[in-house]
């Protein structure tokens, strides 16, 4: 018997509220941390191979058409960026027939050419055959930080005549309006004002998640680890979705310590050094020296506002006293506050 990935309850907040916002044409934003899961939420919006998500759309409403582009795959100009989400809508609703618009005017740049063609698809889904549709902006860390705020603002403009029924759902390492810092995106941008007011902190795994998954993967792998091994690598990954995956794929390995080994131990894989060091490299700079601080016991007053941010972001679990998300990441810190990290 094959075990589901993600339980029935599945991030149920986060999708509950992507949904609802899809449903209404809202646009939102979710700041997590790096490989806290991000990609299994796009994957159940696209895919549901578990058709759990009827619980959360209204079944009297055209289904939402959740369009997805990672913006590690773009190549930092505007026309590309147009194509990708393009050719990724004109996928999903290839089954939507109607004959192609020829433009009246002809436009010389090639960008501007591509953006016509996505705005050509958008009214034909969003308006002609009245379907809503949530574009998702996946690692949009660089896209917000280089810009340009005139390619940014384009966003705004595809949606224009599609209110109620075109939306973003953009996920960041970083909260945006820093991002975004040197073209005033806080101040002069009507499309980062579209999700401004909804920005939430991407969670971790809950226990239930997180047990669901290892059971899948060790199903996967013919059970191949005992239930101390999935407990050990449940306390040690803290719900975090990526050092779950690399500490269950080491282990089948047979590459990490005796289980009597100190947490510094499984830290100091090569795999877990690396994916924790992304972690910590993934947050602002002032939050990467107030948790490495921290980790060191040298916290001032001062940092107890960056403190409280990081237990928002989910790093920390408990702020008095400090606890870490996961004992690798502690150790990992530690590590790295007193010199002997290779990072």
């Amino acid at each position: 018997m094959t075990i589901p990935r993600y339980p029935p309850s599945f991030r149920q907040d986060e999708i509950s509220l992507i949904c609802r916002s899809a449903l209404t044409g809202e646009s939102l934003c979710f700041v997590g941390l790096a490989g806290s899961g991000k990609s299994n939420i796009i994957n159940f919006l696209s895919v549901d191979p578990y058709d759990y998500k009827p619980q959360y759309l209204d079944p009297t409403t055209e289904p939402v058409i959740f369009a997805k582009i990672n913006a590690e795959t773009w190549d930092g100009s505007a026309q590309n960026l147009w194509e990708q989400l393009w050719v990724e809508l004109a996928n999903l609703t290839a089954d939507l027939v109607d004959a192609e618009a020829v433009p009246k005017i002809i436009a010389l740049s090639e960008d501007v050419r591509a953006f016509n063609k996505l705005q050509q698809q958008v009214d034909l889904v969003c308006g002609h055959y009245q379907r809503p549709v949530m574009f998702i902006l996946d690692d949009f860390d660089d896209a917000l930080r280089a810009g340009p705020l005139s390619m940014l603002e384009q966003f705004n403009r595809l949606r224009s005549n599609h209110r109620g029924r075109l939306s973003y759902l953009i996920f960041t390492k970083k909260l945006p309006h820093v991002l975004g810092r040197a073209h005033n995106l806080e101040t002069h941008s009507k499309f980062y004002d579209l999700f401004k007011n909804h920005v939430y902190a991407l969670k971790l795994y809950n226990a239930e998640e997180a047990r669901q998954m290892l059971l899948h993967l060790n199903a996967l792998n013919d059970n191949a680890l005992d239930r101390g091994a999935l407990l050990t690598i449940e306390t040690l990954c803290g719900g975090h979705a990526r050092l779950l995956r690399l500490l269950y794929d080491a282990w089948l390995r047979g590459e990490l310590p005796t289980p009597d080994a100190r947490d510094g131990d499984y830290a100091r894989h090569p795999d877990m050094h690396k994916e924790c060091a992304r972690i910590l490299h993934g947050l602002h700079r002032h939050e990467q020296q107030v948790a490495i601080a921290l980790a060191q016991g040298r916290q001032s007053q001062a940092d107890s506002g960056v403190i409280a941010q990081l237990a928002l972001r989910g790093l920390l679990t408990n702020t008095s006293p400090p606890q870490w998300f996961s004992p690798l990441m502690a150790a990992f810190l530690t590590d790295s506050a007193s010199g002997d990290t290779t990072e």
